[in-house]
């Protein structure tokens, strides 16, 4: 099961709406920033769905991850050290962070959170716990999925699962990777469905 995980998260920052490397790099600020203030972040599957409650529900919290995500982005698009972010750097971190935003939704949430037109990062915290307490965690497992479904066939193979490892670096023999899809592999297809790879993330810490 940790192979086959692990595959999954790597694979789902793939699912996550993302702004241009090149676009990135040409906003990043002059100077070195220290670890701190950019920290690193590999993308995964969102884990903050674990502070949901199954029986009553509860207040959303943010995951470290999420909170990593959040910091980094506030800090590439504050471009000019000040503190806050305008109307255009906030729509970019928004969506950045896989959030998908229109102009009068921006607009609104300068007026209900900004006297100046700019937002602060205690702000903009609060706005993207907001945003990330209104995901479905189906969503993303089934985006993640159509990720390893390169072909459309609502299956992933051995051929999928074979590329994606090789992809991502995985040093996994061609047996370890049947003894994935066998695992898995309810119908006993030859492949894992979407429902099936669903019910695997079901069964996992990550959700």
């Amino acid at each position: 099961m940790c192979n086959f995980l692990l595959l999954a998260r790597n694979m789902s920052m793939l699912a996550r709406p993302s702004f241009p490397s090149s676009f990135a790099s040409s906003r990043e600020p002059t100077g070195s920033a220290s670890s701190s203030s950019y920290p690193s972040s590999q993308s995964r599957f969102d884990t903050s769905y674990l502070q949901k409650s199954k029986g009553k529900k509860q207040k959303f919290e943010l995951s470290e991850q999420d909170k990593r995500e959040i910091k980094e982005s506030f800090e590439l698009f504050d471009t000019k050290r000040k503190g806050s972010l305008d109307y255009y750097e906030l729509k970019v971190a928004i969506r950045s962070l896989g959030i998908e935003i229109k102009k009068a939704e921006v607009l609104q949430l300068l007026e209900e959170y900004s006297d100046d037109g700019s937002i602060d990062y205690d702000s903009f915290v609060e706005i993207m716990t907001s945003k990330f307490s209104e995901r479905n965690p189906e969503d993303e497992m089934r985006k993640a999925f159509a990720i390893f479904d390169e072909d459309h066939s609502g299956k992933i193979t051995l051929k999928q699962l074979r590329r994606i490892a090789k992809e991502l670096g995985e040093d996994l023999s061609e047996t370890e990777l049947q003894a994935m899809i066998d695992e898995f592999d309810k119908d006993q297809d030859g492949a894992i469905n979407e429902n099936e790879f669903i019910e695997i993330m079901k069964q996992t810490s990550l959700f």
